[in-house]
């Protein structure tokens, strides 16, 4: 899923949009063209520099495969481990470190798979 988040973000798409694209490709998901145009707002820690919107894209793919409770857990997860790789979980912190979106998209990406099939029978 890491390459094809990677991918998504070389042909144009923002964060969210790489994550919750290539979990589509990834897991099979029909995701209609509406969706990807309502991820075109979720860029840029929502445009103020809060919350990290690859990681946004991890939680709406979560809640796309996962009953609410093991969303909720996924999220928690998500987040935990990605602070503690990156330092930091909103979008004007995770700038700072000088570190490019790519790393963050493809971090996002890649925790959630690994997320998603810890929790899959």
């Amino acid at each position: 899923m890491t390459e094809s988040a990677v991918s998504y973000l070389e042909s144009g798409c923002n964060c969210s949009q790489c994550v919750v694209m290539a979990a589509g490709d990834f897991y099979g998901l029909r995701l209609p063209e509406e969706i990807k145009r309502a991820l075109t707002g979720v860029t840029a820690g929502f445009g103020a520099g809060s919350a990290c919107s690859a990681l946004v894209g991890a939680v709406i793919v979560f809640g796309l495969l996962m009953d609410e409770y093991e969303c909720k857990r996924a999220r928690i997860t998500l987040l935990s481990e990605f602070a503690r790789k990156y330092g930091a979980i909103n979008c004007a912190a995770l700038r700072k470190t000088g570190m490019d979106c790519k790393e963050f998209i493809a971090g996002a990406a890649g925790l959630a798979e690994g997320i998603i099939r810890e929790r899959q029978p």
